[in-house]
């Protein structure tokens, strides 16, 4: 008896993990029914990954995509530096990797409107953080997390901890860290950058310092959609 609660238990949270995963939704939403598609190999070659119904719920499937049927895959296909947007030197940065994958990523997620993109779609854990994707430079980073998606061309592991030292207006120098725990699978995996700490800059916007990026199997319970109309 107690191995069958044990089991009913289990079940029960698999489902909810399930459901909780497909509630995806832009609230206040009135564009109507569109595509959800992504321009990783330039904008001549769109590639539609989901939808988006009249009431706002939004459906993804990253698994159909197929490279065989994209053109000139190897001008964008490239190492994880640009995929990641990290760079650093060799005698700073603790890696280990199992695989070597090339690697691209997703890019802006836009909304299609049969000839043209009318709006972005920003999956983040707050208003701050979406702010922040939007316009880097100008709007200061909070502790937060959001979404992206990278494109492996074979299984890899990729285990990194980056150390960078940027340079702002009036000298002011900041070391920054981004610790990767990569589990790549062949085709789109789901990424995870999670901003655990972040610094106030003299004249500039405030930058992250250690940003967790990661695989993911299901969407975090605190990720909101947002959408940018254009």
């Amino acid at each position: 008896m107690k191995m069958y609660l044990f089991i009913a238990l289990i079940l029960m949270t698999m489902s909810a993990k399930i459901q909780g995963q497909a509630k995806m939704k832009i609230e206040n939403y009135s564009l109507g029914e569109k595509e959800v598609v992504i321009f990783p190999f330039g904008m001549d070659q769109k590639i539609t990954v989901g939808k988006i119904d009249d009431a706002g719920n939004l459906t993804m499937d990253w698994s159909k995509f197929d490279i065989s049927a994209v053109k000139n895959t190897d001008m964008h296909l490239g190492d994880y530096s640009a995929a990641f947007d990290y760079y650093c030197d060799e005698n700073v940065i603790e890696k280990g990797i199992e695989g070597g994958a090339k690697t691209v990523k997703s890019g802006y997620i836009y909304l299609w409107n049969e000839t043209r993109w009318v709006g972005i779609l920003i999956p983040a854990s707050s208003v701050e953080v979406k702010d922040r994707i939007l316009d880097e430079g100008g709007k200061h980073a909070v502790v937060g997390s959001y979404l992206n998606w990278i494109y492996a061309s074979e299984e890899t592991q990729y285990y990194a901890t980056c150390k960078e030292k940027k340079f702002f207006y009036g000298g002011t120098q900041v070391e920054t860290a981004k610790i990767f725990k990569l589990d790549l699978k062949k085709g789109w995996n789901t990424i995870l950058f999670q901003i655990d700490k972040v610094v106030s800059v003299k004249d500039a916007a405030d930058t992250p310092v250690i940003t967790q990026i990661s695989t993911i199997e299901s969407y975090p319970d605190d990720i909101i959609w947002f959408l940018k109309k254009l």
